[in-house]
């Protein structure tokens, strides 16, 4: 079969249409409330708390000479999801808002922290007056009820309020530990006067912080007594998180003899490597005196930023990550025949090693990432390479300060020009486990952070390494082939779902030795660089080596459509992932929250072939227009008219085809506990596709998403089957889906529509918001039988592309 690249086609065939979404859903049902009760019920508490805790907060100014501008008040909502933004206004700031779990009978509330300034004493007032003099008519509802009648109690806030996982709530009064201490991004001054209040308080803080558009966090170190004194000196506290150390990610031994070194550097072609991509790696530091390394990261791209410390790997994770982004697994070359061609090259910027990870020396790593993305792209890098995370078993899916800095770094003000690859994380312990467990111990164990950032591509494991001819007398390997590798975590209990890891990658196979226990042989590990150069080589393994293959495969990428953006390279890997067939033997949700989409394919990744042909578009999207008070309002889709080969699909007929399409773009994070009951608070906006149905018009495509075009009658309901599913793949800022049908169906279904859906800009002043979306749209139409690629190219040669704007 004959390979040819993708049709690489910018914003070609694209047309913009004003957008305005549909309203669905039917009306929020009211509680059934005798209202003057609840007006004096409310009233009451809120009179308690104020007068309690404005007591409290002079008495603590009167002892510390330093004090909060205002008191945080916890109010226990009946549902929140109606009255959340009633509580964040000019008047108060919501604080963080999370799920109270009722027992037995008791429905789940949720509770509401929120600053009040003390200017603000009859906030609250105000609205219950208005409340009660407009309930006498009872054919209108009064005035402030969505509020109102939501509120169960109002209290004042205590420390336990702030911390999201109640499990890091200190049992210990003097046993100080290291916290991120997260607060709301109100003033310009907010930074100087945390510093400047921590410090006279005797709190131990850190110099490194992260600043989010309405976040920043701070590292503290403190004991439950210090943290008590929090809410009474400190403006806009948000919440407190435990801070978590990173694991090294690292399995294996040398293994291989110093002669196959000379034997593969006198067969390795580095001229095309000269000018080539650059991968960052952020990791242990590199030996680049090793010398399959060293004509690819000269000592100029090395560099340290712990400072104390040189840019040597200590821990040999590093060096071994720089063999796998180069070469691959050097199993496989040591059986290649020829010139070995290498097409980019290697940076390196240590950020940990074990020698200066000691309790003493606490850094925010969201800050030292930041600090390394910045120093490599100095360097010449794009594509960055992580595989650490923290030690952490309880990560539920939720951002954490590191996790959403890697968010703010890769969309780079809207430029949205960088790609990080992230482990999921290791299961460390293997000892017990059978063919029969082993999954669901993978199940079990939760995906790390700072694997869940949305728009770097978190890697799990897989493995085809099945044979250990050496051991195979004395035990079994764990996984079958084709798997989840033993070593791999999942999102399978995350609270909060989405599909990651996003792609799979070889990360070896574990053997269980009926009298040693689990054992990693080299057979079943992949071989890489060593940092001990009189041993060359070491075996590595999990999701370290996954991740790092992966990275390689975009610089690949990059080195042969150096075009395209970061965006579109991220598209394409998720693109050519697919499902193994012991993959497809899982439960969907099961499968997606062990493989996400599945391992790329490096074939279809780079080239497009006779039957799989690749349209790749990039285009910029302004999700937003200034509507009523200078706030935002929905402003475009784009409808994309494809270059298609209809007449060639109507005459296939019955003949089995698929069409996939991919969806790339990066979010401008907003991280938080207030926003975590709000899926559409931590994104910027949201952008989604839809394909038209295969006997519908244009007019009546539109008409499905957009109220502009209403007036266009409605298509029939749609029978084709997505295999990821609208709802899964919407939860990702890249998103992958396809439709199997026949050809003649296909034919039909020639327009894409891209368009947005809401977020944190849409509650902003226009003025205030980049208010532009940069996106990768990816689209293939795969055959079983019939070439199609000839026939495309020669439409796309014949066609003028459309553009216009409607």
């Amino acid at each position: 079969m004959n390979d040819f690249t993708h049709f690489i086609l910018g914003a070609e065939y694209a047309s913009d249409y004003t957008y305005q979404p549909k309203n669905g859903g039917s009306e929020v049902q009211t509680r059934d409330l005798d209202r003057a009760l609840q007006y004096a019920k409310i009233k009451q508490a809120y009179d308690n708390a104020i007068s309690s805790g404005f007591a409290s907060l002079d008495q603590f100014k009167e002892n510390t000479n330093i004090g909060a501008d205002g008191i945080y008040l916890d109010i226990n909502l009946e549902t929140g999801d109606r009255s959340l933004k009633s509580l964040d206004t000019r008047s108060t700031i919501l604080m963080n808002a999370s799920p109270v779990n009722g027992n037995g009978s008791e429905r789940s509330t949720t509770k509401a922290t929120i600053y009040l300034p003390a200017k603000e004493k009859r906030w609250l007032d105000k609205k219950l007056d208005k409340y009660v003099e407009s309930s006498a008519d009872l054919n209108k509802k009064p005035f402030n009820h969505t509020l109102i009648d939501d509120i169960n109690d109002i209290e004042n806030s205590s420390i336990e309020s702030f911390f999201s996982d109640k499990a890091d709530i200190p049992s210990d009064q003097n046993k100080k530990i290291w916290y991120e201490m997260w607060i709301v991004h109100h003033t310009d001054q907010i930074i100087p006067e945390t510093y400047d209040k921590i410090n006279r308080l005797g709190i131990k803080i850190s110099e490194y912080h992260i600043v989010f558009k309405h976040t920043v966090v701070f590292l503290i170190q403190a004991n439950k007594h210090d943290l008590g004194k929090l809410p009474s000196a400190i403006n806009y506290l948000s919440d407190i998180r435990l801070s978590k150390q990173p694991s090294i990610l690292r399995n294996g031994d040398p293994v291989e003899r110093q002669e196959w070194v000379h034997l593969l550097k006198s067969i390795i072609n580095t001229s095309n490597g000269k000018k080539g991509p650059i991968i960052g790696i952020i990791d242990t530091g590199i030996n680049n005196a090793h010398p399959l390394l060293q004509p690819f990261l000269p000592s100029e791209r090395t560099e340290c930023i712990i400072s104390g410390h040189e840019h040597v790997d200590n821990d040999s994770h590093g060096t071994g990550m720089g063999g796998l982004c180069l070469y691959g697994d050097l199993t496989d070359l040591c059986y290649q025949r020829g010139e070995i061609n290498i097409s980019h090259r290697l940076a390196s910027v240590k950020i940990f090693s074990k020698k200066f990870n000691h309790p003493n020396q606490q850094y925010l790593y969201g800050v030292l990432t930041e600090n390394a993305v910045e120093r490599l792209e100095e360097m010449g890098a794009s594509i960055f390479c992580l595989a650490l995370s923290e030690d952490d078993e309880e990560c539920r899916g939720e951002a954490s300060s590191w996790s959403a800095d890697i968010d703010k770094i890769l969309y780079h003000g809207g430029e949205c020009d960088r790609l990080m690859f992230i482990a999921a994380g290791n299961i460390d312990n293997l000892e017990g486990l059978t063919q029969e467990t082993y999954q669901g111990n993978c199940l079990e164990h939760k995906i790390q952070s700072p694997a869940q950032s949305l728009n770097a591509i978190t890697v799990g494991a897989y493995t085809e390494k099945v044979v250990d001819l050496e051991h195979s007398k004395t035990g079994n390997v764990l996984a079958p082939p084709k798997a989840i590798s033993p070593y791999s975590r999942t999102s399978y209990q995350w609270v909060h779902p989405r599909i990651k890891p996003d792609i799979v990658m070889e990360g070896g196979n574990v053997l269980m030795d009926r009298l040693w226990g689990a054992r990693y042989p080299d057979d079943l590990s992949l071989i890489t660089t060593s940092a001990d150069l009189r041993e060359s080589f070491q075996s590595f393994n999990a999701t370290s080596a996954a991740t790092a293959l992966a990275t390689r495969l975009a610089a690949q990428i990059k080195s042969l459509y150096p075009e395209l953006s970061s965006l579109a390279i991220r598209g394409l890997i998720v693109h050519s992932a697919h499902w193994t067939d012991e993959m497809k033997n899982i439960e969907e949700k099961t499968a997606l929250s062990m493989y996400g989409y599945g391992v790329p394919s490096s074939r279809l990744a780079l080239n497009s072939n006779d039957k799989y042909a690749t349209y790749i578009f990039e285009k910029t999207i302004v999700p937003f227009k200034e509507g009523k008070n200078g706030k935002a309002a929905y402003s475009e889709f784009h409808l994309y008219t494809l270059p298609w080969p209809s007449e060639l699909l109507m005459s296939m007929g019955e003949e089995n085809v698929k069409i996939k399409i991919t969806l790339s773009y990066y979010v401008d994070p907003s991280p938080g506990e207030r926003n975590r009951l709000n899926k559409y608070r931590y994104h910027n906006a949201s952008l989604n596709f839809d394909l038209k149905r295969p006997s519908e018009t244009t007019e009546a495509f539109i008409a499905r998403h957009n109220k502009v075009e209403d007036s266009y009658q409605h298509s029939s309901s749609d029978t084709t089957k997505w295999n990821i599913g609208i709802r899964n793949r919407q939860r990702g800022s890249v998103q992958s889906d396809w439709i199997e049908c026949t050809a003649a169906e296909l034919a039909g279904r020639d327009q894409i529509m891209i368009y947005p859906g809401s977020g944190w800009w849409k509650e902003q002043k226009i003025r205030n918001i980049e208010n532009s979306i940069k996106y990768a749209l990816i689209v293939s139409i795969e055959t079983s039988k019939t070439s199609i690629y000839n026939e495309i190219s020669q439409i796309i040669a014949n066609k003028t592309p459309i553009g216009l704007t409607i």
